[in-house]
């Protein structure tokens, strides 16, 4: 059996609802709030993506800045070591001069 609402339960429930119903004011005030904390978020984010691709740029600087330097090395002591070889096979007449000069110049 159901029980019927009195008008003393209706009064009830509307105080209740009186008392805990936010109002279009509460909502608007609510909504400026998280407006604001989700664009303070925002810039936060894109400061730290900021930071971390300025950081992931110098990185990368660093590391093609070494790998040349690396290479540039790697060819010099290949110069080193071509040089005096090109020298002994010019001296033993196992290449001419003109192909240890065609070599050179490729160098």
């Amino acid at each position: 059996m159901m029980k019927t609402a009195t008008t003393n339960d209706l009064l009830e429930i509307l105080e209740f609802m009186q008392d805990h119903m936010a109002t279009k004011e509460d909502l608007s005030d609510l909504e400026i709030k998280i407006d604001g904390k989700f664009a303070k978020l925002k810039y936060e984010l894109l400061d730290k993506m900021d930071e971390k691709f300025l950081n992931f740029k110098g990185d990368m600087d660093e590391r093609f800045t070494n790998f040349k330097n690396e290479l540039i090395e790697l060819h010099r002591k290949g110069d080193k070591r071509v040089l005096p070889l090109i020298g002994k096979l010019r001296e033993n007449d196992i290449l001419s001069k003109s192909d240890a000069d065609e070599i050179l110049a490729v160098q």
